[in-house]
């Protein structure tokens, strides 16, 4: 009884949503090292030509020696700077190949049950080096088989599938394959009688193909993000399908964004020489985790810091006056307000106010509920024209904004730098508020602005 495995993205898979993306980044390092003189596009494209030249030259019987061999006179190489990139080239595809997640358990089960395996590959890399990246992740049995069409010189669909029954002297109904690819692996398996179980989910989901399609705009990003995307969604413990809904949507669509979004933030604030950037609580933790990891990655030269804020935070130390402008962010910013909510934006104790409430026809039993238009315009009203709310108002904004402002000067925001302020949202007014607070010049970036709000900035 034998059990077949296809090996790229069944058993393992790379970091990289295609093996182009996987070019493009090896000419990056080639060219860093000073081992091309070209773009790293041009030597991608480049080694994608000669793999088709010597595949058209040798069929099957393919090797990465018989395509460095077209590299070579492609580029007018010696044979020893020919032969540095070719390892290049191992090492580099040794480092992106990980394990799909969950086929070790697969692996162990056919085991268990007394079946032999065989591991399958349409590739031009050697059985050795196959078997060697299977034993790094502790996929190699002894026992175990591996056939690769570049030693037999027949793909699967060309009959390497006949050559293993063959081989093991057995008949397709007693050989179970699984794999990923549709024509190879479950067309041609089912051709010679086997028993086929597709597994397809390593291949890339409709957004992954998304953002490999922008691989050569990027450089190479874009299918690392792809990969990373492919393994969190592989890795995910989703138990209903609704949970599997969400965690796909997350890990291929929010992930990459915000990714993307950070990593063009640093750009952005490399260009405008900005020397700090501050990462607003709470939505901004998220993007600060990420913005580490890419400057440590990448080597931004900009410093890290996280802010704590909010529109509470901010926007009431900046009140001066009692008017409507400086009031507008508590009545006009929240879909619930309440009395009690408002009250403690403002500051205000109920005992102190509860009896002019009830003279504009709020009582006790209002305080909890959604206030409408209408209520929230009679108690804006009742807050700017009494002038004993104005004073406690005014004062406890002072005193907010005297210990706001102790605490920036702590976190460096006054120091004599170029900063930039981030955040995932914005209602329109906490940046104004800010700068109001501080009279300090910062750039901001924003994932998204409420319209509502910006509206209603005077």
């Amino acid at each position: 009884m034998l059990s077949s495995f296809d090996v790229y993205d069944t058993v393992l898979t790379r970091n990289v949503g295609s093996p182009e993306a996987l070019f493009l980044l090896l000419g990056r390092l080639l060219s860093k090292e000073g081992l091309i003189d070209m773009s790293p596009e041009m030597f991608a494209r480049i080694r994608i030509e000669s793999e088709r030249c010597a595949y058209r030259n040798h069929g099957s019987l393919t090797t990465l020696h018989h395509i460095y061999n077209e590299i070579l006179e492609a580029l007018n190489l010696n044979e020893t700077k020919c032969a540095i990139i070719m390892a290049a080239e191992v090492n580099f595809e040794e480092m992106l190949i990980c394990m799909v997640p969950g086929i070790s358990k697969i692996l162990d089960e056919v085991r268990r049950n007394g079946r032999n395996v065989i591991f399958i590959s349409d590739m031009y890399m050697s059985s050795s080096f196959i078997q060697k990246q299977l034993a790094r992740f502790y996929l190699w049995k002894p026992g175990d088989v591996c056939y690769v069409s570049c030693e037999h010189g027949m793909t699967k669909a060309e009959g390497l599938y006949k050559k293993i029954l063959k081989d093991w002297k057995t008949k397709g109904a007693l050989m179970e394959h699984l794999g990923n690819c549709y024509d190879s692996d479950v067309v041609a398996a089912k051709k010679h009688g086997l028993k086929v179980t597709p597994r397809f989910n390593a291949n890339l989901n409709p957004y992954e193909n998304v953002l490999e399609s922008f691989k050569w705009y990027s450089g190479g990003f874009s299918s690392l993000m792809a990969g990373a995307s492919r393994m969190a969604r592989l890795s995910n413990a989703a138990v209903t399908s609704k949970e599997e809904v969400i965690f796909d949507i997350g890990s291929s669509v929010m992930a990459p964004t915000l990714v993307s979004y950070v990593l063009w933030i640093l750009q952005q604030a490399q260009k405008l020489r900005l020397e700090r950037l501050y990462f607003v609580a709470r939505d901004g933790q998220m993007l600060f985790g990420i913005a580490k990891k890419l400057v440590e990655r990448f080597n931004f030269s900009i410093e890290l810091r996280y802010l704590y804020g909010s529109r509470q935070a901010w926007n009431f130390p900046a009140i001066q006056t009692m008017n409507d402008h400086d009031m507008s962010w508590i009545f006009t910013q929240s879909h619930y307000l309440s009395i009690n909510s408002f009250l403690r934006s403002a500051h205000i104790s109920l005992q102190e106010i509860a009896d002019d409430l009830l003279s504009i026809g709020i009582s006790e039993c209002d305080w909890d509920r959604n206030m409408n238009d209408e209520e929230r315009g009679k108690v804006r009203q009742l807050l700017v024209r009494n002038s004993k709310y104005s004073a406690i108002v005014l004062q406890q904004a002072a005193d907010q904004k005297m210990l706001l402002k102790e605490y920036l000067r702590q976190e460096g925001f006054f120091d004599d730098l170029s900063i930039g302020l981030i955040d995932l949202r914005l209602f329109g007014t906490m940046d104004q508020s800010l700068y109001e607070i501080t009279n300090r010049q910062f750039m901001c970036f924003f994932f998204g602005v409420q319209k509502r709000a910006i509206n209603n900035i005077s």
